[in-house]
């Protein structure tokens, strides 16, 4: 086995209890969607001061040091998650008849995901390892591994994309030293035989939202807030402080350079840092907004060095892409806190959500314009393009007096909002709404014409929508059951797939289920049949559909509950369990035990446990035995887990082989 070590920076963090005053972002960046370009860096620099004062309402002191929230703040994840079938056919995007691919939401789109195949090898990125094994020999074999010798994962896992004989990491990293964020975006190069060659390494300034992979090239969003350089003060309790003269000091003496995110490069060994763009590439919305930065940066995948880069003064929570463009959304409260209304008033909660549309080119994007919606986003498959539109669901919270006057509830509903591309902005052409009274949204795929939303509180409505005409969109049936489905996945005549909660009358969740619908006739959707997989069960497939796999050609759902892997066949009216895969168990975490059977829709729910099972311990969950993707290559099914990748034959559901890390 070869090992080699790719120092990418060191640092600890470490954060101490009541040495920061976090505050709320200013929400004013959804008042006036439209974005317009600094005319120059005087401009930025008095636009940025203005909306740090106005974003930080105090600072903290400790050990003779301000510390403001930015020096102390780790790195947040933004994105989703959170296939595939976006042309409906049950094929996940790049698939090949030997082996599947990353679970996707839009067909050549790709995604970053822990876990790559080209049929031949795995590559797996687990902590600060990345491996090369080798699997079409039929059994894993371990070929290299990169050590990544740097302090991440406050910002979540790490992303992988492969092209060809080329992979692109991209990795959070943060620095207690300095109190900075980046993201650390790597070349690595692939031999004919699976050995790995650290390339060419940028640095972008920031935390991930996320990335999309297309050929040749990778979007990586991030966001990014200026930081507060810390200011030393005396000590003693006889100094007078004054922390609003530290704040504006602090502020003032900030210069261009300590605002715009930098770019840092290492190709060929030789290092060098930069501005990432210029003041005047900068869009800013028209009133006064809060200071975070918006990058969207175009990755060659040869160097892993930037090509093209575009800032806006906005902040970044979801992203969703397509063959034209790029969208990020984030939502914000006017006002900057949610809205107390008064006793019995139920209506106009205000929160919005902002989405940026970048259009792709040649050399990568370019700012096109902006729009809003009414309410939240769950992820990025609450967006969806189609036909020049962009189609967004959304749930429209607000905030409603209990009879008594003493206890705030929420009160919502959720909608789809059609928007169109016209004269440099996003233009609301269509709206659905009412969807799911006093529920919020739980699941959304869109799908060429249709649109399927679950909502849920106690029970779960399957709203299907018709939205072939942009400006009357509307819906045609309903299904209420119990439970939801947190996440769909379309299969080919007129069937949908949902994995999520079976649940109560009352809403109590029970477990994981797995529910196959009949959306063929749009006014009359039906659940055919219902798998449960146990009381109190998760999957990781219900918040992160890439841990979510069907086999097209065996009609094959692979989907991690618990510690397990459970395969389901799914035939025209029936779910039946074909295999179950487990990963050696631990001294400290005995191998559970037990099953569970599926039953016909309105049966109820069955299951079967053995009296003997062996539950495994609550510290066991998310162990060493934890499986966290499927992959199948060639007539084996390959699962990675914490500890290890196992081989297991499709047919039998047989171990056919076992490497640990």
């Amino acid at each position: 086995m070869m090992t080699k070590r790719v120092l990418l920076g060191s640092g600890v963090f470490l954060l101490a209890l009541g040495m920061a005053l976090f505050v709320l972002p200013d929400p004013k960046a959804g008042a006036e969607p439209g974005l317009v370009p600094f005319g120059s860096c005087d401009e930025f620099l008095s636009y940025m001061k203005s909306a740090l004062r106005d974003s930080y309402s105090g600072v903290a002191v400790a050990g003779g040091e301000m510390v403001t929230a930015d020096a102390a703040e780790a790195p947040v994840a933004r994105d989703e998650g959170d296939s595939s079938v976006a042309n409906g056919t049950g094929a996940t995007a790049g698939e090949s008849p030997g082996h599947s691919a990353t679970n996707v939401q839009e067909s050549g789109i790709d995604e970053g995901d822990i876990v790559e195949t080209d049929g031949r090898r795995l590559y797996v990125l687990s902590g600060a390892e990345l491996y090369s094994i080798a699997v079409s020999a039929g059994t894993p074999q371990l070929v290299d591994t990169l050590t990544f010798e740097d302090a991440f994962g406050f910002g979540g896992e790490g992303q992988l994309l492969l092209d060809d004989d080329r992979l692109v990491v991209i990795r959070q990293t943060y620095d207690a030293a300095d109190g900075r964020a980046w993201v650390r975006i790597l070349a690595v190069d692939i031999d004919a035989s699976g050995g790995m060659t650290p390339g060419g390494e940028s640095r972008v300034d920031g935390t991930l939202v996320s990335a999309r992979g297309v050929t040749g090239s990778v979007t990586v969003v991030t966001s990014h807030r200026p930081q507060m350089p810390p200011t030393v003060v005396p000590d003693g309790p006889d100094t007078s402080v004054d922390h609003d003269e530290w704040l504006r000091r602090s502020i003032d003496g900030l210069s261009v350079e300590d605002l715009l995110p930098k770019l840092t490069t290492t190709v060929g060994g030789e290092t060098a840092t930069h501005d990432l763009v210029a003041c005047e590439q900068v869009h800013r919305p028209q009133d006064p907004s809060g200071p975070t930065l918006l990058n969207v940066v175009t990755i060659g995948r040869e160097s892993a060095e930037p090509v093209d880069a575009e800032t806006v003064v906005a902040d970044g929570q979801i992203l969703y892409a397509s063959e034209a463009a790029v969208y990020v959304a984030t939502g914000s409260w006017p006002g900057g806190v949610a809205p107390m209304a008064a006793e019995g008033d139920t209506g106009g909660g205000g929160l919005q959500t902002v989405v940026h549309r970048f259009d792709r080119t040649e050399d990568g994007v370019t700012y096109y314009g902006s729009g809003s919606v009414r309410g939240h986003l769950l992820n990025q498959f609450a967006m969806s393009e189609h036909e020049g539109h962009l189609r967004v669901a959304s749930t429209d919270e607000s905030r409603g007096a209990s009879p008594g006057g003493v206890e705030f509830l929420p009160a919502s509903e959720s909608l789809v909002t059609v928007l169109e591309p016209r004269d440099s902005q996003l233009v609301p052409v269509g709206e659905v709404s009412g969807l799911g009274p006093t529920e919020r949204i739980h699941s959304v795929r869109f799908m060429g014409d249709r649109a399927y939303v679950v909502t849920f509180r106690q029970t779960d409505p399957l709203y299907m929508l018709d939205l072939s005409d942009p400006a009357a969109p509307r819906v045609t049936g309903e299904l209420e059951i119990l439970g939801f489905s947190a996440y769909l996945h379309p299969l080919s005549d007129g069937r949908l797939l949902g994995v999520g909660q079976d649940a109560t009358e009352s809403g109590q969740q029970l477990g994981t289920q797995v529910s196959l619908f009949d959306v063929s006739d749009p006014a009359n959707p039906r659940r055919l049949v219902q798998w449960a997989a146990g009381e109190w069960s998760r999957s990781e497939a219900e918040y992160d559909h890439h841990a979510f796999l069907f086999w097209a050609p065996r009609n094959l759902v692979l989907l991690p509950v618990q510690d397990a892997v459970v395969g389901l066949e799914v035939g025209d009216g029936t779910l039946a369990q074909v295999g179950e895969i487990r990963h050696p168990a631990t001294d400290e975490c005995p191998q559970p035990s037990g099953g569970v059977q599926s039953s016909p829709a309105g049966g109820g729910v069955s299951s079967s446990v053995a009296e003997d099972v062996v539950v495994a311990e609550p510290a066991c969950q998310g162990s060493g035995m934890s499986i966290r993707r499927s992959v199948v290559v060639g007539d084996n099914i390959y699962t990675v887990g914490d500890s290890g990748v196992m081989a297991t034959d499709l047919d039998t559901f047989q171990t056919a082989g076992w490497l640990g890390f």
